[in-house]
């Protein structure tokens, strides 16, 4: 292939990494704000992750340009298919981590909902954190053992994130029978858990998306 094309490549491959990193960098400041109750920096978490739809727009538009320029085939075009998709993924992550901001902050104060985070949400985060980093750690190797490696790692992560959101979910819902208390911030915060579950799962379609650009198979 032409030597623009590979450097186009390399571009997206870039892009796609950075794209990642303003995700795993806002949810670390998130754990960090959590774990020690810096309250205050929720707007930077959510700074972070500023224009970011934007940004996987301009992706989108930049692969897509590749797509028409080149008409690659093979392993070239499965790639550029599966960094397409990848686009996708991350800007779900993105959502979830906006509305998980949201709620999270309006609770902050709630001796029960604190108990909750301390037990399973912090163990949570940083599992989903581990999810994120794995995934996205495939696009830069092409050893098979170490692209296995980071697919177990976040296979392991998704499972744990599933184990502690159903764990949180039963204890949630027996505070509440306990309060006699519906509230509904409660409700909310059990939906941005639930997203801060399903970033993990966006990591792992990310990991098998990036095994299937380099590796082939099945498109899941």
């Amino acid at each position: 292939m032409l030597k623009t094309y590979e450097d186009m490549l390399l571009g997206i491959q870039r892009n796609i990494i950075a794209l990642a990193e303003k995700i795993i960098a806002s949810n670390k400041l998130l754990l960090h704000i959590i774990e020690n109750r810096d309250i205050e920096k929720f707007g930077e978490a959510k700074a972070l992750l500023k224009g970011f739809s934007k940004n996987t727009n301009e992706l989108d538009k930049q692969i897509v340009r590749v797509l028409a320029l080149y008409s690659p085939e093979a392993k070239d075009l499965r790639e550029l298919v599966a960094y397409l998709k990848i686009t996708n993924e991350l800007n779900r992550a993105a959502i979830k981590t906006r509305k998980y901001i949201k709620n999270i902050i309006q609770n902050e104060n709630d001796e029960h909902f604190n108990e909750i985070v301390l037990n399973y949400t912090i163990p949570m985060h940083k599992e989903t954190i581990s999810a994120l980093e794995h995934s996205i750690n495939i696009i830069s190797t092409e050893d098979s053992d170490e692209m296995k490696f980071h697919l177990s790692n976040t296979e392991l992560a998704e499972i744990q994130t599933d184990h502690l959101y159903t764990l949180i979910e039963t204890n949630m819902f027996k505070i509440m029978c306990e309060l006699n208390n519906n509230k509904k911030e409660y409700l909310d915060v059990l939906i941005s858990l639930r997203g801060l579950d399903k970033i993990a799962d966006r990591a792992l379609s990310i990991a098998k998306l990036l095994i299937y650009a380099k590796t082939g198979g099945e498109l899941e």
